[in-house]
């Protein structure tokens, strides 16, 4: 990879970080608020979470999803390293975090050495986490779809100019 003069330290992170863990990642590059679960989320539990992100004000294609555990293409087979967890997270910097599953919890908590309550609303290193046991079983009724709404409405908005 080329780094141009006109890269910022960021941005040099940001694509370094794709660069390393991109079979693990899809959706924004810059990356508003990172979605991470142990597997990756279906379809539905995308959608939603992208929904709900865009109409909280982040706007259109603010998530980008982030996979700790084995994927199928492109990447090692096992869960990623505490440090690894911890190098992607902070490489990508984003402004907020959703973990969708208990394991993916186990794993940032780890990397952070802190617990992350599931389903609640926590901190790590001044960014805004959201924590679900397993997001994608919330769907499948209406009353924990609202539950679920409930908890990702405690996001903090985006930084407004």
């Amino acid at each position: 990879m080329k780094k141009s003069a006109n890269s910022n330290m960021y941005e040099v992170s940001l694509v370094e970080t794709w660069d390393r863990f991109g079979a693990r990642l899809d959706g924004a590059f810059s990356c508003p608020v990172l979605i991470v679960s142990h597997a990756p989320l279906s379809d539905k539990a995308r959608h939603a979470l992208e929904n709900s992100v865009e109409a909280l004000g982040y706007g259109s294609g603010a998530c980008a999803f982030f996979v700790t555990g084995p994927v199928a293409e492109g990447a090692s087979p096992n869960d990623l390293s505490d440090t690894d967890v911890f190098s992607a997270v902070e490489g990508l910097d984003p402004l907020a975090m959703v973990i969708t599953d208990q394991a993916s919890a186990q794993a940032c908590a780890r990397a952070y050495h802190c617990d992350i309550p599931v389903p609640d609303k926590s901190r790590v290193l001044g960014r805004t986490v959201i924590g679900f046991a397993d997001f994608e079983s919330m769907l499948a009724s209406p009353e924990e779809k609202q539950r679920a709404w409930g908890l990702l409405k405690r996001l903090p908005g985006p930084t407004r100019n």
